[in-house]
């Protein structure tokens, strides 16, 4: 929940640039516009507040900014610029004057050219907010030359106070009290002016105020209660003592130097090396997101999407690697007809042209007992196609247990898909027995012809999927190369700070003992198209389903 938040406050707020006051934008030709009056608590207009629009373009992490002053009586008039061809998608709109609670209005409108939106504010006489956020430089910040002078933050601005919202970092949706869930009825963001200083305005009353980074998101002070009428606030960063750091970083490396199991394929890595590197910079770090970081680029050099830290703030990856794509899903649902959806993990149905059953995994990690439950029933009343189709090229991981509930279905007996070592002794290549994973055999099993589509995006237990269906003999396996990530992770607590890295534990391996790490499962049948072959077509479903036919020829001779 607490990084849902952390991934909102960013959506709205990242860097804002003021593209230019009234008199600048109306001299310039503008194809929409944004009017209405701005009054207060008894409907006298207000004038000189200040009214803005903001919307974010295509580029991450860019925004534009309009504004306007009220007049007189109240009346505004907001011009907006637009480009030929590109819209304007307005994020919000704020009116917001001295003295006053800032008035949000978050309905979206897409201004056209020509468009008009007529809004009204209502500006009530709030209490003062104001201090100073005292944050020191982080690492990088230092080694880049940022100043103090230069930085800004977001201010997260809750009430009423909760005192749970402090003790533990509860988010801002659903705020609970006594154990029970509750929403604030005050919610607004603000930002603070160059080098920390803020002043802004509220209802009365006792308010959480929480410091993020306009950057990153991160939280840097935790909330602090605050009342209403304040004006010497300081809101400071809580050290971390270098001896707190070092025990959790030594903790984490002889860790993992103990248990993480694929140190025997990253030759490249030099962990002893890494600690040297990486310790100083991790005992400087301001904070725990800092702290975080630091690990997440050193445990970056292991390239493995199964290393990940999650924190109070959400979960910093160390490794991405999305892989290319090879399924043009319009094209697929379009050849399907009865389709079953089973929740966001998977549908099933019947091609429209063959009247192959087929099973097409949309989301692996969605799955649960019951949706799963529902692909199952829809398979089994399928029993009467010629052929079937397992879909697995965005099989993206998840519950491998559950995974193997679908695939036995097609296993006529037992059948060992795959193998699996864990770390057993103090060098990083010792390793103790190999077990077997099993795929058990299922009563009434489909054994017609079976083609499973994999590619780069089929991934950690979505490869284990892939094993269990490339073990079966009627199954024949086409498209491109698996991703080769299956870690078995397992989470790993700091001493003394809140935060969990996650590193892999198990060497998942073929049958014949091959490591699927870095390698990944090849098809029988491979497809090799580039990326734009996907734009109208499916190349990799043109040819499974080639194959398959020939497989049902072939099994009437």
């Amino acid at each position: 929940m607490r990084f849902a938040h952390a991934a909102r406050v960013g959506s709205f707020l990242l860097v804002v640039w003021l593209a230019g006051a009234t008199g600048g934008r109306a001299q310039q030709s503008t194809a929409a516009r944004i009017t209405g009056k701005v009054h207060d608590a008894q409907g006298k207009p207000v004038s000189g507040a200040r009214v803005s629009v903001s919307r974010r373009p295509g580029e991450p992490g860019s925004t534009e900014r309009f504004t306007a002053l009220s007049g007189k009586d109240g009346a505004f008039l907001l011009p907006i610029s637009i480009q030929a061809g590109k819209p304007f998608p307005v994020k919000e709109v704020w009116a917001e004057k001295s003295g006053f609670v800032r008035a949000d209005n978050k309905e979206r409108h897409e201004l056209k050219p020509g468009a008009s939106v007529s809004l009204d504010f209502r500006l009530v006489r709030g209490e003062v907010l104001a201090g100073h956020v005292d944050v020191p430089l982080t690492f990088k910040e230092r080694q880049s030359g940022a100043r103090l002078t230069d930085r800004q933050f977001a201010l997260v601005v809750v009430g009423p106070y909760f005192p749970r919202l402090e003790q533990h970092g509860e988010s801002i949706q659903g705020v609970r009290s006594d154990g029970q869930t509750k929403n604030p009825s005050f919610v607004q963001v603000h930002h603070t002016a160059k080098g920390g200083n803020f002043k802004l305005w509220v209802p009365k009353g006792e308010y959480a105020i929480e410091v993020r980074s306009l950057s990153s998101g991160a939280v840097v002070v935790k909330p602090t209660r605050a009342q209403s009428g304040t004006r010497n606030l300081l809101l400071r960063y809580q050290f971390l003592s270098e001896q707190e750091l070092a025990k959790a970083f030594d903790a984490l490396w002889e860790e993992m130097d103990r248990n993480y199991s694929y140190f025997f394929l990253k030759k490249q890595v030099d962990w002893p090396a890494l600690k040297e590197r990486y310790r100083p910079q991790a005992l400087a770090a301001v904070g725990l997101y800092e702290f975080g970081e630091v690990l997440a680029e050193m445990l970056g050099q292991l390239e493995d999407q199964h290393v990940w830290i999650a924190t109070a703030d959400g979960r910093l990856s160390t490794h991405v690697n999305p892989g290319r794509g090879n399924q043009n899903l319009q094209v697929t649902l379009s050849a399907l007809e009865t389709q079953t959806k089973c929740g966001d993990f998977a549908i099933v149905g019947k091609t429209k042209l063959d009247g192959y059953g087929y099973f097409l995994m949309t989301r692996q990690s969605a799955a649960t007992p019951e949706t799963v439950r529902q692909a199952m029933k829809a398979i089994r009343e399928l029993s009467d196609v010629p052929a079937f189709v397992v879909d697995l090229r965005e099989a993206n991981g998840g519950d491998e247990d559950l995974a193997r509930e679908i695939a036995r279905l097609f296993c006529g007996k037992n059948t060992v898909y795959a193998r699996s070592k864990y770390r057993s002794g103090k060098k990083h290549d010792e390793f103790g027995p190999v077990y077997d994973r099993v795929l058990p055999a299922s009563n009434g099993a489909y054994i017609k012809p079976v083609v499973c589509m994999v590619g780069q995006r089929t991934v950690s237990s979505g490869e284990g999927f892939a094993q269990m269906m490339k073990c079966l003999p009627q199954v024949t396996t086409v498209g491109e190369r698996t991703r080769g990530a299956s870690g078995n992770p397992k989470g790993f607590r700091l001493p003394g700070l809140d935060i969990i890295v996650w590193f892999s534990r198990w060497v998942d391996m073929m049958p014949d003992g091959t490591a699927v790490e870095g390698e990944g499962i090849a098809p029988d049948v491979v497809v090799e198209a580039l990326p734009e072959a996907y734009q109208d077509k499916d190349p990799t479903l043109e040819r499974a389903l080639e194959v398959l036919r020939q497989k049902v020829w072939d099994s009437k001779k």
